[in-house]
């Protein structure tokens, strides 16, 4: 994700546009040339178009209305793990019962951002990351292509699952 962030940021900037960090979105309305924002430290901002790719939480949905709940039946597990042989560039997806998948994104040919999603439950008395090896462990093509140490740095989502009524 770092990668894929600074390759955005650097085109944009290349580009002519403004990076603003460390900003909150506080208010957004759209007006007959198309949008205006305000944010926490101050900037108004007008722009024609606007594209609220903020993920899960989105404040964006949020402030236009467009938000739903949803149930959190599912949560997803990261980590990044070593590969054992060279990677291939393309991402995979290896599914499971239950509807439980393993979702695989080359960074490089040694790295591979390796992204589990299943129920609450099957983490319950386990960590998250002995969770995420004992599902990789029970597929055959995944088994044995990557280098397991002591202690695999996890991060779990949860929600994974945001719906919006529609697009404006």
């Amino acid at each position: 994700r770092r990668r894929f962030d600074g390759f955005l940021a650097g085109d944009y900037l290349h580009s002519g546009g403004e990076l603003i960090f460390g900003q909150r979105l506080i208010a957004l309305a759209q007006t007959s040339l198309g949008w205006s924002l305000k944010t926490s430290g101050g900037y108004a901002i007008s722009t024609a178009l606007l594209i609220g790719a903020d993920g899960r939480k989105s404040v964006v949905s949020r402030h236009l209305g467009l938000s739903r709940s949803m149930p959190h039946r599912r949560l997803a597990v990261h980590a990044t793990l070593q590969s054992i042989k060279a990677n291939p560039r393309m991402g995979e997806m290896h599914l499971f019962d239950a509807a439980d998948y393993i979702g695989l994104n080359p960074v490089d040919e040694g790295l591979v951002n390796v992204s589990g999603v299943c129920r609450k439950e099957d983490l319950e008395g386990q960590s998250s990351s002995s969770a995420l090896r004992r599902r990789i462990q029970q597929s055959p093509n995944l088994r044995n292509r990557f280098a397991w140490y002591a202690k695999v740095e996890t991060q779990v989502t949860c929600p994974i699952t945001h719906r919006v009524r529609g697009c404006v």
